[in-house]
């Protein structure tokens, strides 16, 4: 998918000033900053719509391959090192997989994560942002 960058120049750039906790516009992002960010905002609107990871596929993807490597380590290792040592091994996996279901799995579809991607892809193509800087960006 093509982004259009003439439209996404036209959102709003500038150098962030901090007020207390938060952040402010304050002058103008010089065209060198622009183009950068630009290259940036392309290249991630690109990979968010390619990999759609508004859609929690991936949590479920990534819990289904630590399940795996968990099976296939229990298997190589039984016999070879103490049930301890598997036995660890097997509980560090458990815990990265309940992670992805009680936590990350939960946190993305009760906070609604995947249609505010979706918003911010919109409002980026839409030229509805106001971009800050706090220092500047380099290529």
């Amino acid at each position: 998918m093509e982004i259009n960058k003439e439209l996404l120049m036209m959102n709003h750039f500038c150098k962030g000033i901090k007020h207390g906790y938060k952040y402010e516009c304050g002058n103008e992002a010089d065209e060198e900053v622009k183009n950068v960010a630009i290259e940036l905002l392309t290249e991630a609107i690109k990979r968010m719509l390619r990999w759609q990871i508004w859609n929690d596929w991936w949590i479920n993807e990534y819990r289904g391959k630590w399940l795996e490597a968990k099976i296939s380590i229990e298997e190589k290792l039984r016999g070879k090192y103490s049930g301890e040592i598997v036995n660890t091994l097997s509980g560090l996996i458990d815990e990265i997989i309940n992670y992805m279901d009680n936590k990350l799995g939960k946190y993305w579809l009760s906070n609604n994560v995947g249609n505010e991607i979706k918003e911010l892809i919109e409002y980026v193509k839409m030229v509805k942002l106001i971009l800050l800087f706090g220092k500047r960006i380099r290529n």
